[in-house]
């Protein structure tokens, strides 16, 4: 997981609120889950974090759920900085899902 993703990136569902979360920082992040998160945790997010081509994406519902589910229950294992990062972003995974929309990363 080391290096960054390859742009910024902005998250539907108030995932961004301020703007966009920067390659690196997205990056870290996932670096950071993989290092401290439960294997369930992490299997249930690695998805999200996998893509570094800049290429937007979209996960459905369901999946959305049990991303946002695992980011904040993995959140009280990491850093501040990237604690409040996967709260903000798992809290729009779960708007989404709880909307029924696909969660969208553009």
């Amino acid at each position: 997981m080391k290096g960054s993703f390859a742009m910024s990136w902005s998250i539907s569902h108030g995932g961004t609120p301020r703007g966009t979360f920067s390659g690196t920082q997205i990056g870290e992040l996932g670096d950071e889950l993989k290092a401290k998160a439960s294997w369930s945790q992490w299997r249930r997010v690695k998805a999200v974090f996998a893509c570094r081509s800049g290429d937007p994406f979209d996960l459905a519902p369901a999946q959305a759920g049990l991303a946002g589910a695992a980011l904040l229950a993995a959140a009280p294992r990491l850093s501040a900085d990237s604690a409040a990062n996967a709260r903000q972003i798992g809290d729009s995974a779960l708007r989404a899902a709880r909307a029924g929309e696909r969660w969208e990363w553009s």
